[in-house]
């Protein structure tokens, strides 16, 4: 089974709406960090150049120490991928979205249905994370790697799988949605298995498009910095902290171009593989069972679902599984 771009392509333009919203959502991202950087940029001229450095890389690393822009991902971007999952999926295995209704306050219901809230969301995603990259750790991917036998390539190999990952993941997101099962830790769960069943026709296409959507933020920053460079070298060709400037705006604009447009593509046509996956494979107790004694990731899964289900009140709803 291919990537099959130009299915997912299609599916992403029946989901303008939500394409545009989730633009927004990154060009004011955009803006914010401009507005930063032209901030440090002008203390830079009234201070000098080291007072730009010093707040740079202070604000830099207060940013990593306290986990800033992982927060931002987790409970702001990720809600808004989980969105646009929630239509994707809609419109895969219903073959349209609902005339009428507004893609965005839709998606926003869906997600705040299942999920009740972001932390829940987050969390369920770090569970996934971790049971997934340990079932691919398991497996014998040394077919996958670009240099096999070099220990360099296998590092940069399991690099780019693990980055792939986070397409896997909005599949198993896409799964919740489909099964609308209230209890999202079994659907994670029930998703993982499946993935530990097909993950030979799922992986590959999760690398190849890692590395399409990173070759596309080079050309995208590449276009960026043309005209970037060019202000550059006629306004700043003597503000070296303005260049630098530039050309982090450029980089920044690079992958936000990717967020925006190709991650959605992306996903989609790893959701495509992933559903026509789930609907041909079919998961035995053994299977759950080999996994819950190895991978201690996909226990705590499995306990986290077993915990869920437990809350007082609380009442599973299923679809049935397509024969």
């Amino acid at each position: 089974m291919g990537i099959e771009l130009r299915r997912a392509l299609d599916i992403v333009m029946r989901t303008t709406p939500y394409v545009v919203h989730r633009a927004f959502m990154y060009g004011a991202l955009c803006l914010c960090v401009i507005a930063y950087l032209a901030m440090l940029f002008v203390i830079g001229l009234v201070f000098g150049p080291g007072a730009f450095w010093v707040l740079f890389v202070l604000s830099a690393g207060l940013a990593a120490m306290l986990g800033i822009g992982g927060f931002i991902n987790e409970y702001i971007f990720h809600q808004l991928r989980a969105g646009h999952i929630a239509v994707i999926t809609e419109i895969v295995t219903q073959g349209k979205f609902p005339p009428g209704i507004s893609q965005t306050k839709w998606a926003r219901g869906r997600v705040t249905h299942y999920f009740k809230g972001v932390g829940t969301l987050a969390h369920v995603r770090r569970l996934t994370r971790d049971a997934i990259r340990a079932i691919n750790r398991s497996n014998d991917l040394s077919s996958m790697m670009p240099l096999p036998g070099i220990e360099t390539g296998m590092l940069l190999g399991r690099r780019i799988i693990d980055l792939s990952q986070a397409y896997i993941e909005e599949a198993v997101f896409a799964y919740t949605f489909r099964a609308k099962n209230e209890n999202i830790y079994d659907s994670a769960k029930n998703a993982t298995l499946t993935y530990s069943q097909c993950w030979k026709a799922i992986l590959p296409n999760a690398v190849t498009l890692t590395l399409l959507s990173y070759g596309f933020a080079m050309v995208c920053t590449v276009i960026f910095l043309v005209p970037l460079g060019a202000v550059a070298l006629v306004w700043f060709s003597q503000y070296t902290i303005a260049r630098f400037v530039l050309f982090a705006i450029g980089i920044f604009l690079g992958f936000a171009a990717k967020w925006a447009v190709f991650d959605p593509i992306a996903s989609a046509s790893t959701i495509i593989t992933f559903i026509e996956e789930t609907d041909i494979t079919e998961v035995t107790p053994e299977l759950e069972e080999k996994l819950d004694r190895q991978l201690h990731e996909f226990r705590a899964l499995r306990e986290k679902a077993s915990e869920y289900s437990a809350i007082p009140g609380f009442q599973p709803s299923f679809i049935e599984k397509p024969a």
